[in-house]
């Protein structure tokens, strides 16, 4: 598949599927956080086990409200990993050719984007730009798990935890692009007007 520019997007065969604010996105993706999929089956057995093994953990200890803050100080540190996870983002997008990669924090709905300004993504390397800082961050933090000391251990679940739970946008993303991929989906950013756009091919022409 050649390369497409937002312009060609409609000579090429793609149809505009949904046109929405930087703000109507979560909305936008909540119904395929729900999906029924191997996406989110994956994501849900992951995060159950987490959460399984980390309660456990914590009645086993026999200190549950002093490990209990432990815990809750590595939620806290989840917000340093913030910067690090769009980073990774923006990575990616420059990886995939992105020449325009900016970033945005809503804090008062705990939402953060790295966006690539009129940057064409397909479904694959969307898949990858997705998925990267969930393998690259939780990869450090369970191999920091097993290597740091005891008195550390539920700091670092804490946080492993917390950032599971913070790429639930990521993967409910990439959960419609499974839903539509027959169809060749493909997304871009207008930065400046603060807009995403989503497109969809009819692939039985």
């Amino acid at each position: 598949m050649t390369d497409l520019l937002v312009k060609n997007l409609e000579s090429e065969g793609y149809t505009l599927q949904s046109t929405l604010t930087h703000s109507e996105i979560g909305n936008f993706i909540m119904p395929y956080f729900f999906k029924r999929n191997p996406v989110m089956i994956f994501y849900g057995i992951f995060s159950i086990l987490l959460l399984v093994i980390s309660v456990y953990s914590l009645i086993k200890s026999g200190a549950f409200l002093d490990h209990l803050s432990e815990f809750s100080l590595g939620i806290a540190f989840f917000f340093l990993l913030v910067p690090i996870h769009e980073l990774i983002h923006g990575f990616m997008y420059r990886r995939a050719g992105a020449q325009k990669v900016s970033y945005k924090a809503e804090w008062k709905k705990l939402v953060f984007y790295a966006m690539a300004d009129k940057f064409v993504t397909y479904k694959v390397p969307f898949v990858y730009i997705a998925l990267a800082p969930f393998v690259v961050i939780n990869s450090l933090l369970i191999l920091v798990i097993f290597l740091a000391p005891a008195s550390q251990y539920f700091i670092w679940m804490g946080a492993l935890f917390m950032h599971t739970g913070g790429c639930s946008g990521d993967f409910a993303l990439i959960s419609y692009f499974y839903t539509f991929w027959e169809k060749d989906p493909v997304t871009f950013d207008d930065v400046e007007g603060k807009v995403s756009y989503f497109y969809i091919k009819d692939t039985s022409k």
